[in-house]
């Protein structure tokens, strides 16, 4: 039967059209609307692939877009008659189109989740790239992409003549690529990273950077990238002091990422050092960009002897330890370091100690650092994992291979989360900074391992009560969320929602699971809505998820 199928073009005057058409209309559930003229527009531009059972008998049809401006190609339908699904009818519309289309990037889909398709989409050849919220309140959308070949991080690799090892790593859950340098043949980095601007000769970037590749017992050089595009960004990290993370060479290509990208990558940078135990961060770039410059100031680095220098506490302590610690610091190293005792004074000083503000801009500026027995309010805040994994968890997205829907987002380090007013415990309020511990709640759909759990711990910086529309166009740049899906939050358009700011995400070395969390929490351990707990508890949290196992 499938070996005498024909596949075939149509145009507008073809009598299958009428087929086509009635095939569409019968299985509208699940197909986006078409109206008959739009079927005859396509058919009239040959964009309908039709299969044949007979040259009277069309039993199914693939209808499609292309685009120039962005070198795809787009399904908009794939449809087959019910008693012809199975036989591997779809893979030859299918294959038919991508004959047709060599001279375009690749094929890209959008499906509804929930329509149980994943597996038909893989067997063509289709990649999972993201999810994204569906018209249908509390569907989603997923977009699968078929590559033609011809921009894979692979390939991109060989067209760059082997300048790095292919072990690629995702940057924050996007697709980006984070790839440790092995050698230097290619002139694009000279191109995409030489701060000429800043006074930088060729041959010192190419001296600096040859000796940041050979000494690689020394120095790990990183290359991010995306597809085909040149390399966009370079980072190399130092580690000759056990106290400290140098980063000798930081260059962001200018795009209109730059920014957000430069202040990711301090971020990581200061993540790392703190992971490995160190105190510090210090940038000793001497060809600093103008946006690498406004990221470190952001990120309130001081100016040092040989650059630009951070302090980064990987402790949970009470503050008399945290200032026994930090004196003991700052005699142990040079001049440099002694911006510190300005820490240890605050700490020492009795109407700092007992004020939120000065305790939370103190683990601010010395993340991940937390005071466990600071009044800084902490609320566990149950999310949805498609939610987590969008605004700030990188190991959902990389677990799911879905990533991020906006790199922008992805790679912000700050988000908002928009939940209803009610219910919330009276804590959560406007004018309230503190700390926030996300519980991801279970999968229903069992796409993601490692739910029911406290994932991570973040800034609370701000909570903002307003109306639906008003809070979107307010942060509208900080989040994922459409309109559409700030409205839903709303039981009435006009009613009172409740947006969260918060920042700096720290995620658990191991989630802290619901058991483990009832367990602390006693009658509280009923985490459906947002949730205010105790200092001891959140040490409690904090600890099992950071250093110990559970």
């Amino acid at each position: 039967m499938v070996e005498q199928i024909e596949i075939k073009v149509i145009d507008d005057k073809s009598h299958h059209l009428q087929t086509v058409i009635a095939l569409g209309d019968a299985n509208q559930p699940t197909l986006s609307f078409f109206p008959k003229g739009a079927f005859e527009e396509y058919a009239a531009n040959r964009k309908i692939i039709c299969a044949l059972a007979s040259p009277e008998n069309c039993i199914g049809y693939l209808l499609y877009r292309t685009s120039r401006s962005y070198n795809r190609v787009t399904i908009i339908h794939l449809c087959l008659d019910p008693s012809y699904r199975g036989k591997g009818i779809a893979k030859k519309l299918v294959d038919h189109l991508i004959q047709l289309t060599q001279d375009y990037s690749g094929i890209g889909l959008t499906c509804r989740r929930d329509y149980q398709l994943q597996n038909l989409w893989s067997k063509l050849g289709f990649v999972a790239k993201y999810d994204e919220p569906a018209k249908t309140p509390g569907k989603f959308n997923t977009y699968w992409w078929l590559d033609y070949g011809k921009s894979d991080l692979i390939n991109k690799l060989e067209h760059l003549q082997n300048i790095t090892e292919y072990q690629p790593v995702r940057l924050a859950g996007t697709s980006l690529k984070q790839v440790r340098v092995q050698n230097l043949k290619d002139n694009s980095f000279y191109k995409n990273f030489n701060a000429d601007k800043q006074g930088e000769t060729k041959a010192e970037f190419q001296q600096n950077l040859r000796r940041f590749i050979t000494e690689n017992d020394k120095f790990e050089c990183l290359v991010i990238l995306e597809g085909e595009q040149e390399p966009t960004a370079l980072v190399v990290y130092e580690r000759h002091k056990d106290y400290e993370l140098e980063i000798p060479m930081l260059r962001v290509r200018e795009n209109p990422l730059a920014g957000t990208l430069a202040h990711h990558l301090l971020f990581q940078a200061i993540s790392i050092s703190a992971r490995e135990h160190r105190s510090f961060t210090l940038i000793t770039d001497i060809h600093l960009q103008d946006v690498v410059k406004t990221a470190i100031q952001k990120d309130m680095f001081v100016t040092a002897t040989h650059g630009w220098l951070k302090a980064n506490i990987a402790k949970a302590e009470t503050v008399s330890t945290l200032a026994v610690h930090l004196d003991k610091l700052a005699k142990s190293l040079g001049k440099d370091y002694q911006f510190i005792n300005y820490f240890v004074q605050t700490l020492k000083h009795e109407n700092s100690v007992n004020t939120i503000a000065a305790m939370s801009d103190l683990e601010r500026v010395l993340y991940p650092l937390k005071i466990i027995d600071s009044n800084s309010p902490t609320f566990i805040i149950p999310i949805h994992p498609f939610w987590a994994h969008q605004l700030f968890d990188s190991k959902l997205a990389n677990q799911t291979l879905l990533g991020a829907t906006k790199q922008n987002i992805a790679l912000n380090r700050e988000a908002v989360y928009y939940k209803s007013k009610h219910p919330a415990p009276q804590e959560l309020k406007p004018g309230v900074r503190g700390r926030i511990l996300w519980y991801v709640s279970r999968d229903k759909d069992g796409g993601y391992k490692g739910v029911s759990a406290i994932r991570a711990c973040s800034r609370l910086d701000e909570v903002v009560i307003g109306k639906p529309k008003e809070l979107y166009r307010r942060f509208r740049n900080l989040g994922i969320y459409e309109l559409d899906n700030v409205i839903d939050i709303a039981q009435k358009q006009d009613d009172d929602i409740m947006a969260i700011r918060f920042g700096d995400t720290e995620l658990f070395v191991k989630p802290v699971l619901l058991k483990n969390v009832k367990t602390i929490l006693g009658k509280q351990g009923n985490i459906q809505s947002p949730v205010y707990i105790s200092k001891e508890k959140f040490a409690k949290i904090y600890t099992l998820g950071i250093y110990a196992s559970n």
